[in-house]
């Protein structure tokens, strides 16, 4: 399905991170668990815009988009 998503909303492969392959479904965990793996990877940069989302059961949802702060940038604030 979410491969379906991605390729309806035409991001190039291997832009959209998962890894329900590697865990199973993780529900509300998924997404930091996503997150810290593509960081980890060294996907994920300064710079780079992240978007969010999450699906729950029944019809529930949630989203965000932020602009990505490496740990390195934030001790320079």
């Amino acid at each position: 399905m979410l491969r379906d998503w991605a390729s309806e909303l035409g991001l190039r492969p291997g832009i959209m991170h998962t890894t329900v392959e590697h865990y199973g479904n993780t529900g509300a965990a998924s997404v930091p668990i996503t997150l810290d793996h593509a960081v980890r990877g060294g996907s994920i940069h300064g710079g780079d815009t992240v978007v969010m989302v999450a699906l729950g059961g029944g019809v529930t949802w949630g989203g965000t988009a932020v602009t990505w702060v490496s740990p390195r940038d934030v001790r320079d604030y």
